[in-house]
């Protein structure tokens, strides 16, 4: 068995990649830990839970929130 050497990013050099267009803009990824991975798509039913959480936060704590 081999053992790899793993370099890990940073974010200044995850971004970096991003402003000289290594990363395309409509690519769904993100820095995890060092490594570039792919965002989990968002399900409808997930959209829409997230949806109702900011609406009953906002309502609950609308003073703090503006």
């Amino acid at each position: 068995m081999t053992l790899l050497d793993i370099r890990l990013l940073t974010v200044q050099e995850y971004h970096l990649m991003a402003e000289i267009r290594i990363l395309d803009e409509d690519e769904r990824v993100e820095l995890l830990g060092g490594q570039i991975v792919n965002k989990a798509v968002k399900s409808p039913p997930h959209c829409a839970v997230l949806k109702r959480t900011v609406e009953l936060i906002k309502k609950k704590f609308w003073v703090l929130w503006y």
